[in-house]
């Protein structure tokens, strides 16, 4: 939270002085500051390697045998 004040303040300080400031963040950030749904998009944009390894593990299939063993 205290990040969010940090931000509001320095927007705030930015607007009030008439100063620009170029602020890139991903876009999974914007919308969980506004309160919107995260995509897998989203993630993608931030971290394309986290979302590879996520649709691997999704697409492993384990294999389960009808019987179990008892240890």
């Amino acid at each position: 939270m205290e990040m969010y004040e940090f931000l509001g303040a320095l927007i705030g300080m930015a607007f009030r002085s008439g100063q620009y400031i170029s602020l890139r963040v991903p876009s999974m950030f914007w919308k969980n500051f506004v309160e919107e749904s995260v995509t897998m998009d989203d993630l993608e944009g931030l971290d394309a390697y986290a979302v590879q390894g996520m649709n691997e593990l999704s697409n492993v299939k384990l294999n389960v045998s009808s019987t179990t063993n008892p240890l």
